[in-house]
């Protein structure tokens, strides 16, 4: 389980509604939260495995927020036959 905790916003609180304000801060911390799950996939496959770090991340799919109405993110590691990592010998 992922928890954010907004702290800073009173300034922001003056020009947008409460809710507004909330809503566009979680919306960006989801979409970093992705950026550094996707990184985090990335170096734990490649603690395991001795792949290139490029090989990985191109199988690393992100789809980040685009709205701050839906709150939805998500990162997928491909996986299948024609997705196989090639390993370093």
């Amino acid at each position: 389980m992922i928890t954010v905790q907004l702290k800073g916003f009173q300034e922001m609180y003056g020009t947008l509604d409460s809710n507004q304000a909330v809503r566009a801060s979680a919306f960006r911390a989801i979409n970093r939260s992705v950026d550094g799950i996707a990184t985090d996939i990335s170096s734990e496959v490649r603690q395991v495995y001795n792949v290139n770090k490029a090989d990985v991340d191109k199988r690393i799919s992100k789809t980040r927020c685009d709205n701050y109405y839906e709150l939805k993110a998500s990162v997928t590691l491909s996986a299948g036959e024609k997705s196989a990592l090639p390993l370093i010998g």
